[in-house]
């Protein structure tokens, strides 16, 4: 086995273990739309009495929210539509790699761009706060680290598949 073959060979498990995480991640069961597991409540609620925010500030944060959720959901679909797309290759025989790399690299940046846009809404929720607010703004921090299917970040916490 020469050079040439074996980085192709090792790119393309690698490429492949990739698209496999991704696409067990996307089709899993539980989705960010689903809304909270049962028992968790609706998030905007929990932050609001968490924080225990007046009316002014609930009103800023209703308003804080719709904005955020409208990027996430717009950012969202266009990771979905990249992820379909990238899904789609697998089933041709001959793999154009430079499309595929393309396609991952636009994935990734989606991702960062998902992640900018959650840091930007907590930082805006923060300050939001009193003092003796922010005092209690790592119970929502924690809250907002649970993954959108509500998978708790201990695994000895997360609750059995269905």
């Amino acid at each position: 086995m020469n050079k040439t073959t074996l980085w192709k060979t090792i790119v393309i498990l690698l490429l492949s273990a990739n698209l496999g995480l991704t696409a067990w991640i996307f089709f899993s069961k539980r989705r960010h739309h689903e809304g909270p597991p049962e028992g968790m409540g609706n998030p905007r609620e929990r932050l609001i009495k968490d924080l225990s925010l007046n009316k002014e500030q609930t009103e800023s944060y209703q308003r804080l929210a719709d904005v955020h959720f409208r990027k996430m959901d717009s950012l969202h679909r266009e990771r979905e539509s990249c992820l379909r797309s990238i899904l789609q290759m697998s089933k041709s025989e001959q793999t154009d790699s430079s499309r595929l790399s393309g396609l991952i690299e636009q994935s990734a940046d989606i991702e960062r761009q998902l992640d900018a846009n959650i840091y930007e809404h907590f930082k805006q929720i923060y300050n939001l706060c009193d003092q003796k607010q922010r005092a209690g703004f790592d119970k929502v921090l924690e809250g907002a680290i649970r993954r959108p299917g509500g998978n708790p970040p201990n695994e000895k916490e997360r609750p059995p598949h269905k």
